[in-house]
Formats: structure tokens, sequence, C-alpha cells
């Protein structure tokens, strides 16, 4: 039973206090932490330890602690988030409510390393996440069932500073149709309670709230998510109440920066005006048609005006691959005409499916059953063709073109493609330099047409990781290669969208 308390609760064996290391609150609560050994993350609060897999962001399990300068053998709830430092961690058991007392061995910026029973144990400050959802859950936590500043506080410094943020902790990355809830690293299936708990914090010093208002709405880029959606609400009614102090709070900010601002909250999107790309990245997919297993899917097919690409290793991660690519007909009887594949529509109930029937070949085909478009699906089409541009395949045409058009349009698609780590996008991101790359060499597509998506995507980007300051170095590298031609599609877009194209290109806000 004591080894189970040990995997399950972090129970660690009461030590001598010889050579013990003290730590700070703080410092436990400057992040959460990661135990490699089984993929667990830990997030401290004032007065409590929250535990989850790795994997799953949500239903956290949390358990008291106060520190301490010496093991104790009996648990102390009058000691809870009194002590600001100590060389002793006092866990109280979730299931039994006995102590456990954790012995600090060695503390350095990045570690913390505790006696154990078998192996030393080391929690390891978790840098795998862009942002911290497990410590903005913890923090949710404590607010929904405590009351006080303390606490809204934490939840509001835990909370997004900027739409990159945002972004990567509320939107899903796209993926909120594809990938089930228990999936998710971020909360996007959650978005509400989070928002409605920033809107309502009432204790936050008024300055302080909205700079960080502020800082979350400019740049965000208005895409009709749920959580966007409801952030614009939520802005708009923050300005009707304070009107003065968001003006002033402006002032802080550069003129471009103010035009983003209001551009997102007065919803005027001027990007779908001619010169814009946004909204046309299916422009090439007519219908996309699936063979289900369980919650993913095994195989699919793309129709585009004249042609059928066959798919199959459909799940991102397996590495799609085209197996056909032909002409196609639709007939109803499922007659095979001039040796292109035929479709047939068969009714089932409610249900429409899609008959397959290969020329020259007897009996049927798989069925197939509609698919809805999504980020995932689109860009499926751009993972398989790419490998077919990669293989050097002699009809380079006939792969470039949905390569181009399933590539990203925009900067927030982008993001959801190409940075994401949500769990569905597995295979877009860690091929992401290669598909950037891609796009970058693409020959096949006139460049006034290649630089139109390329500025598309740049309006309102951020140079903040490696892959996103790997497309800032391909733009610059367009840029300059096709300099008189960028000048006169820019000239196509608003002269905020051009200011901002120009900053993210020479890396400036």
């Amino acid at each position: 039973m004591k080894k189970k308390y040990c995997i399950l609760f972090l129970a660690l064996i009461i030590s001598s206090v010889n050579n013990a290391q003290e730590v700070t609150m703080d410092f436990l609560k400057s992040s959460s932490w990661l135990w490699k050994r089984l993929d667990l993350r830990y997030a401290f609060t004032d007065d409590s330890i929250y535990r989850d897999y790795n994997s799953v962001s949500y239903g956290t399990m949390s358990q008291a602690y106060y520190l301490a300068s010496e093991p104790h053998r009996r648990f102390r709830d009058e000691l809870v988030g009194k002590n600001k430092e100590g060389n002793y961690v006092i866990v109280k058991s979730f299931s039994t409510g006995e102590p456990y007392s954790y012995r600090i061995l060695s503390v350095s910026n990045k570690e913390i390393i505790f006696d154990f029973e078998y192996p030393k144990m080391t929690l390891s400050k978790n840098d795998s996440e862009k942002y911290d959802t497990l410590c903005l859950s913890s923090s949710y936590k404590e607010l929904a069932y405590k009351h006080g500043k303390q606490y809204q506080q934490a939840f509001f410094d835990r909370f997004p500073s900027t739409w990159y943020d945002f972004e990567r902790t509320f939107n899903g990355a796209f993926f909120k149709n594809d990938i089930k809830a228990i999936y998710k690293q971020d909360f996007s299936h959650d978005f509400e309670k989070y928002l409605n708990a920033f809107s309502n914090l009432k204790d936050i010093d008024a300055k302080e709230y909205y700079r960080k208002l502020i800082g979350i709405t400019i740049g965000m880029p208005i895409q009709n998510t749920p959580a966007s959606d409801m952030w614009q609400k939520i802005v708009a009614t923050k300005i009707s109440e304070n009107n003065e102090l968001v003006l002033q709070l402006l002032k802080e900010k550069s003129e471009l920066q103010q035009a983003r601002f209001w551009q997102f909250v007065k919803k005027d999107n001027m990007r779908l005006k001619a010169g814009s790309v946004t909204g046309e990245k299916r422009s090439c997919i007519k219908e996309i048609w699936r063979v289900p297993a369980s919650y993913i899917d095994i195989e699919r097919i793309y129709l585009t005006d004249s042609l059928c690409y066959v798919i199959k290793n459909c799940v991102p991660r397996k590495t799609p691959e085209i197996t056909i690519i032909a002409p196609y007909q639709m007939s109803d009887s499922g007659n095979k005409v001039d040796g292109a594949i035929v479709f047939s529509h068969i009714q089932d109930g409610k249900h429409t499916k899609l008959q397959m029937h290969l020329p020259g070949a007897d009996g049927k085909f798989p069925t197939y059953f509609k698919k809805e478009p999504s980020l995932v699906t689109d860009t499926l089409l751009m993972a398989a063709t790419y490998r077919c541009i990669f293989r050097q395949s002699q009809a380079l045409e006939i792969h470039e073109r949905p390569f181009f058009d399933t590539f990203p349009s925009t900067w927030s698609e982008f993001y959801a493609v190409m940075i994401s780590d949500e769990y569905g996008n597995n295979g877009f991101r860690s091929n992401a330099d290669r598909y950037i790359y891609t796009f970058k060499h693409l020959s096949c597509i006139p460049v006034r047409e290649k630089l139109r998506k390329m500025v598309g995507i740049s309006i309102g980007a951020m140079a903040q990781d490696p892959t996103s300051e790997l497309w800032r170095t391909v733009v610059s590298d367009l840029s300059t290669r096709y300099k008189e031609e960028l000048n006169s599609v820019l000239q196509e877009f608003e002269p905020w969208q051009q200011t901002s194209f120009r900053q993210f290109v020479e890396n400036k806000e």
C-alpha cells in the first residue's frame, strides 16, 4: 500500500533534517513541474498541490500541503499556506489524510530533487507547453470555491497576457471538430468558464486589468471561433464600462497596435476586400468523404472540380499518402465511363453514402461518408501533396496547386497548422519546416498569387518561436527576390496591413 501511495500521491519517506535544502513558496508557484518518470505534472498554489497527466489538462486532483523546517508525523492544518519557505514539503494524503514529508535534497533554477524511496525524485520546470495551462487550471479551481483578492490575483496573473497565449489556450488550434476533449491539451472545450471568470474579476487594479485586456486583444484576428467571439463581447462590454481608461492606456501603444485593437473590437475586418486571401483555403476542394474507424479516418477522398484524390493513413502523425489521383465522374448507376473513377450516391435513411467504382475492376469498392471540412481535413491534402512534390513527380503542377490552396492563408491558420502542439496536429507541426520550404520553392504558382498569400499570412504575425522565425526568414527572402512584384501586391491591402507586414519582416512591433 505504501508503494502505491508513493506513486500516486508523491509520498516520500520521512527522513532526517540533515543536508536538507530550503525552497520558497514563490519558487514552487513559479511554474508547473514535471515528473518525467510517470509523465505527471504538478502545480503549487498557496495551500494545494494539483496533479494531472501531461496529456490531459483538466480533472486535476488536489492535496493540501505546507512548508516546514522538519518532517511532521501529524499533518497540521493550521500551517497550510502560512510558511513561505522550508526544507520539507508536508503533504496530506488524498485518500487517508496521513502526512508525507518531502525532504528537499537540491534546488536549482530548473529543478527540485526530493529524497525518495527508490531513485531520487526530480521535478523539472515544465517547459514543454507554450503556455502553462496546469497553473491556469489550478488557480481557476482555487478561485471557484475560495474568496478573496489573493485568489483573484493568482488567476489574473496566470491568465494569458497576449493573443499568442490566448490562441494556444482557448482556441483549440481549430481542431474542435476532430479531436475529443479528453485528448486536448488546451481549454477550448472549457473556454467559457475561464473567460467568464476573467470577466467577473472585481478586485484587480483597474489599470493592471485593462492593460492585460488590451494586450490580449492587440493582433487578435477576426476568425469566428467561439472563444474569440466571446472575447470580443467581453472587451466591448469592458470598454463601455471604462472608456476613458481604455483611451488613456491605448496612448501607451503604437498607432499600429491601436489600429489592431480597434479592428478586432469593431469587427472591422478590412481583409475581406479584393486583395485578401481570407476564406480561400478550400478553393480546390469540392467535397470530402471518409471511411471512418472509431473517431479517426482511415481513408478519405477529396473531390475537386476535375480530380479525385484518394488518401490513406489519414491520421496526420502517420504521414498521409496519396494512393490515387485521377479524373472522376458521378453516375447514378455507377457505370464506368472513359476509364475514369466513377462515384454513385447511395441513400441510407437520412444519410447519403458515396460508392466508388474503379475502371476494369469487378465488384464494389469502399463506401464513403460525408466529412465536414475543418483545418485538419483541409491541411491533410496539403500534407499528402507535399509528399508527391517531394518525390519530384513529373506532373508537378497537379500537386502544387492543391498544396498551395490548402496551405494556410492567415496568421491564425498558420499558427494552428505549423506551430500548435495540439494532439491532432503532431504530423503537421513536426514537418512545419518542410512545408514552409516547399511553399517557398513552388514554381508552378503565379508569383503574384504566391506573394498575396504570403502577405495574408504575415499580417499580424509574431516571430516568437523557431517556426514563426523560419517563416519570417522565408518571407524576407521572397520579399527581396520579388521586390517590385511585392510592392504592387501590397497596394491591394490597407495601409495598416502593409505596415503590419513590413514590421513582421523587419521583426519590429
